[in-house]
């Protein structure tokens, strides 16, 4: 363990690139103690460290390998560029890797088009707490890996197998190994309160603007709703995916 108590300008500027897109696709920052801790399962590397004395008392622990450990005043953290953020702890680390959709076995769940890492970081927390641990991404959808997603997912990202979707590529495997549910509020789908879900299923949730893909509908074997108010038209999609994840839940617990 390395430890300078007085960062230079370079560190500090070096680590108000997380708001950017300079650093390489193989890395990331956390900048969240609690969000490292799960982070740290995973046997990764971690590259550097920026933290308060406070924060760095509570990591010590955690950081026994890594030689670049910078401690800085907590009024500090107000000169890093991103967001108002008072954590105290910023790490820079190797980026999980997105798992090869061939090795998938259990259900899933499927994001087409989610544009909002809340949305996206909400869906994996709720998941990962109902016990489905793995969760597919299309090309349209934002990365789970984004800096706001990890943290609205409070790090249980890092507790799930990402895996990603390539419609021309990877349609006829999840076609035929498994049985493909459309969330999807129309006339002739059928509710929730009465399908029968499965072990192997990978439920589909669509952009709250645009719904699910018209290839993916095409592709899916049922379609269903969940009642909604004629005034409300539809819900949040992480609220929606919530909803029929436990209703999967239970019918596969049983």
């Amino acid at each position: 363990m390395k430890i300078n108590n007085f960062p230079t300008k370079e560190i500090i500027s070096f680590f108000s690139t997380m708001s950017s897109k300079v650093i390489p696709n193989d890395r990331m920052f956390i900048d969240s103690l609690r969000v490292y801790q799960k982070y740290c399962a995973l046997n990764l590397n971690t590259y550097k460290v920026l933290c308060t004395k406070k924060q760095f008392r509570e990591a010590e622990s955690l950081l026994k390998e890594i030689d670049d450990i910078y401690i800085i005043e907590t009024s500090d953290f107000k000169k890093i560029n991103g967001y108002s953020f008072n954590s105290g702890f910023i790490a820079y680390v190797e980026k999980p890797k997105i798992k090869d959709l061939s090795e998938l076995k259990g259900p899933a769940v499927l994001l087409n088009g989610l544009t909002s890492p809340e949305n996206v970081g909400a869906i994996i927390r709720t998941a990962t707490g109902l016990g489905f641990n793995n969760v597919i991404v299309d090309t349209k959808t934002v990365s789970p890996l984004s800096r706001r997603a990890i943290r609205v997912s409070m790090g249980n990202v890092f507790h799930t197998n990402l895996y990603l979707f390539k419609f021309e590529e990877h349609q006829s495997f999840i076609s035929e190994r498994f049985r493909l549910i459309a969330c999807h509020n129309t006339d002739n789908a059928q509710p929730i309160s009465s399908f029968d879900f499965r072990n192997k299923d990978i439920l589909i949730i669509g952009s709250e603007g645009h719904g699910i893909d018209k290839n993916i509908i095409e592709i899916s074997n049922h379609s269903i709703k969940i009642p909604v108010q004629a005034n409300v038209e539809h819900y949040n999609a992480s609220h929606a995916c919530a909803i029929i994840l436990y209703k999967m839940y239970e019918y596969i617990s049983s």
